[in-house]
C-alpha cells in the first residue's frame, strides 16, 4: 500500500551502460517474502537488518544504505567516471 511507504533517498548514478535516477522508499510494514526477478544479477532476495547486510551487496546499494543511515536524502554514485 502506497500510504505505508516513506520516501527516504534519491540517488543519481551512472553505470557502464547508462545513467539512472533511483528513488528509495522505506516499507515499515510488509507481508510476504521478497522475490528475486533478476536472477542474472543476484543470487537471492531477502530481508536483512541494516547492521547485518550480506558481504556481497552491490556497491551502489551499500552507498544508499550509508546515506540513508546518515540522514541524507540525496546522493550521487559513479558520476565522476566518464
Amino acid at each position: 500500500m502506497p500510504e505505508r511507504l516513506r520516501f527516504v533517498h534519491a540517488m543519481l548514478r551512472r553505470s557502464q551502460i547508462d545513467t539512472y535516477a533511483d528513488f528509495i522508499f522505506l516499507a515499515e510494514e510488509w507481508e510476504g517474502q521478497p522475490t528475486n526477478n533478476e536472477t542474472s544479477k543476484s543470487d537471492f532476495a531477502g530481508w536483512f537488518d541494516l547492521d547485518h547486510l550480506p558481504e556481497n551487496i552491490a556497491p551502489y546499494i551499500r552507498h544508499i544504505v550509508e546515506n540513508y543511515r546518515a540522514g541524507k536524502f540525496y546522493s550521487e554514485f559513479g558520476l565522476d567516471a566518464a
